[in-house]
């Protein structure tokens, strides 16, 4: 029966070959199953103009060649700097898709109004407010009148 490596054996794989992940995935995915996805760092992503509507602003933001998401929103970020370590690292990057429904246990990325970005672990989730384990700052209550929206992270490049 196949088995599939694991994300250790991958990353060993990639940092003997000195293979970027895009390359490596384009050994694996036909090329015509892949597909544009805006990217940006996570600094830049904060920045005010970034989103509208949700949606990244396509001119102010690059691409990352990756495999066809079921979601024409789909997004990625950059993680720069030690902020969310040990899960995420600099240079790691995150796929988030608005289209997934988060649930509680999912890894999530929640803008607030402000324009602040936060990741972390979607804790209960009512009306009133969210609990999210932040990956930088700890367990933490956000009101849902400071949240402008909450995606699903679908990968990282761990």
């Amino acid at each position: 029966r196949k088995r599939w490596p694991s994300t250790e054996s991958i990353a060993q794989i990639l940092q003997a070959t000195n293979t970027p992940l895009d390359d490596f995935v384009a050994l694996a995915v036909n090329d015509t199953a892949r597909t544009d996805i805006p990217l940006a760092t996570w600094a830049d992503a904060q920045q005010a103009g970034m989103f509208e509507d949700g949606a990244p602003v396509a001119v102010k933001w690059s691409a990352l060649r990756f495999p066809v998401v079921n979601d024409a929103r789909a997004f990625a970020l950059e993680i720069t700097g030690a902020e969310f370590g040990p899960l995420y690292r600099d240079g790691d990057r995150i796929v988030i898709s608005p289209a997934e429904k988060p649930r509680r246990g999912d890894r999530v990325l929640v803008r607030l109004r402000t324009g602040e970005l936060k990741l972390g672990q979607l804790g209960r989730d009512t009306a009133q407010k969210i609990e999210l384990a932040s990956f930088a700052s700890g367990q933490s209550d956000i009101s849902r009148t400071a949240i402008e929206w909450i995606y699903r992270i679908l990968w990282a490049s761990q």
